[in-house]
């Protein structure tokens, strides 16, 4: 799973850099992503034929609702490297409410999507989806931030910080 995203981050470099795009591409890219994505949980899962009729459908609902919420994610990364140089103490708790509230909207979605998937594959099965949809999450968060600058004073720290 971790060579199929290294294999992601030229895509996670074009996401960043075109974080201004209209939703209707946001959403082209997310679609074919989920595709890449969907083949990297099927490699993993490894389901039987019976578990993975049961799955693959709650899945694809998962997977529509999340991508949803990655790209209300996107547009706030978005809005963010547009205003960070000159960013206001409003924007910045307008910023922050929207991520923490995104972050919020993920955790609610993968709870019921885990109870409804932990009846359908059982919960082993169910808890191995979450844990590979957690690192394929935290691996396209920790690149985006390669590219994020930080707030201060209107200018991007330096790699120093990492």
């Amino acid at each position: 799973m971790k060579k199929a995203l290294l294999l992601l981050l030229p895509f996670l470099s074009f996401l960043v850099s075109h974080a201004q795009m209209p939703a209707d591409e946001i959403q082209l890219v997310q679609q074919l992503w989920g595709k890449e994505k969907k083949a990297i949980i099927g490699d993993y899962l490894q389901l039987t034929e019976k578990e993975g009729s049961a799955f693959w459908p709650l899945y694809d609902q998962y997977q529509v609702a999340q991508s949803k919420i990655s790209g209300e994610r996107l547009n706030l990364m978005g809005n963010y490297t547009r205003q960070y140089s000159t960013l206001t103490d409003k924007q910045a708790q307008n910023l922050a409410k929207g991520f923490l509230s995104n972050n919020k909207a993920m955790g609610k979605l993968q709870q019921r999507y885990f109870k409804k998937m932990s009846k359908q594959v059982g919960p082993l099965q169910a808890a191995r989806f979450m844990q590979a949809e957690s690192y394929i999450d935290t691996k396209i968060k920790s690149a985006l931030s390669e590219y994020i600058p930080f707030i201060r004073e209107g200018k991007a720290l330096t790699s120093s910080v990492h």
